[in-house]
């Protein structure tokens, strides 16, 4: 069996990192894994049930982002340690400045995979532009918040994925 390969994409929302990592997992045959996918379903359970964190999604959001990503992780790793390659998107800020990201992911699943990171960057128009358009609940905050959205810092990844590209555009 050849060594699995781990392809993400990462930006922010609205970045474009769904769209074009559901046409690589086509292209290649390969299974997608999302993040809003996977975790949504819980989190609109738990924000129905108990209500937002101070009223904001933001918030709320982030009081559960390591459970989100928890989830997101040990189905990932789970389907590198049989083998399988598999493509998966999640905005992974925090993840992008963790040097040893794939090392760590390595460790803790025991599998060996090769890794690709894609990092998407719109320019603040094109996003806000593109949030808009998908018109997602989730969106709210950010939409009505152009001004502080448009301010939103761009870092260049420093994981340390076998193959990373930063992608800027307008």
């Amino acid at each position: 069996m050849s060594e699995p390969y781990l392809i993400v994409f990462s930006g922010p929302a609205g970045s474009g990192k769904t769209t074009q990592a559901k046409a690589l997992s086509a292209a290649l045959s390969l299974p997608y894994f999302d993040y809003d996918t996977i975790v949504q379903p819980f989190l609109l359970g738990i924000e129905r049930r108990y209500g937002l964190i101070e009223g904001s999604r933001s918030a709320f959001y982030k009081e559960w982002r390591s459970e989100s990503y928890s989830t997101l992780l040990e189905v990932t790793k789970e389907n590198l340690k049989s083998g399988i390659s598999l493509v998966i998107s999640a905005p992974f800020t925090r993840e992008m400045e963790e040097k040893d990201f794939f090392s760590r992911l390595k460790a803790e699943s025991g599998a060996s995979f090769r890794s690709i990171a894609f990092s998407l960057f719109p320019s603040s128009a094109l996003r806000l532009k593109m949030l808009r358009q998908r018109g997602s609940y989730r969106d709210e905050e950010i939409i009505n918040g152009a001004l502080e959205y448009a301010e939103y810092s761009v870092k260049k990844a420093i994981w340390d994925a076998d193959f990373v590209y930063d992608i800027y555009f307008e």
